[in-house]
């Protein structure tokens, strides 16, 4: 189990998308008209939605994501590359250096919030989710 939930942080953590909590809604985790914004790739909480998740639960997801929004910060790699040229020479190992730190630390915000997740869902949740795993 453990395995497989590392498996699925780690493939959810390449492909998700932070937006603003404001961008989440209860449709997304119903299933229904899933919000077409592009920012919010529908396989992200896909994994969710049949889990009959409470309002409380759905508020938590909401509060979780906000502060893994603000532990991620900017994900942007330009500013990178603009500290890293400098007198017409561009470092290459400092700049690989701070990209892979800071892939890091959006993987281990990832695997928090996910974790967060987790913990809030219900022992009837937890084998739905299982289950859901198990068949893919």
């Amino acid at each position: 189990m453990q395995k497989r939930m590392l498996l699925l942080l780690t493939a959810l953590s390449s492909t998700i998308s932070i937006v603003n909590a404001d961008d989440i809604t209860t449709t997304m985790f119903s299933g229904q008209n899933i919000q077409k914004d592009t920012r919010c790739p529908q396989n992200e909480m896909s994994i969710f939605k049949d889990l009959n998740l409470t309002n409380e639960q759905i508020s938590q997801i909401k509060l979780f994501r906000q502060q893994m929004r603000v532990k991620v910060g900017d994900d942007s790699r330009e500013h990178l590359f603009i500290k890293y040229v400098q007198n017409g020479v561009f470092d290459k190992k400092g700049y690989i250096a701070s990209s892979n730190q800071k892939a890091l630390q959006k993987t281990d915000a990832m695997a928090a919030y996910f974790e967060k997740i987790y913990n809030i869902l219900t022992p009837e949740q937890k084998v739905k989710l299982k289950n859901k795993i198990s068949e893919k």
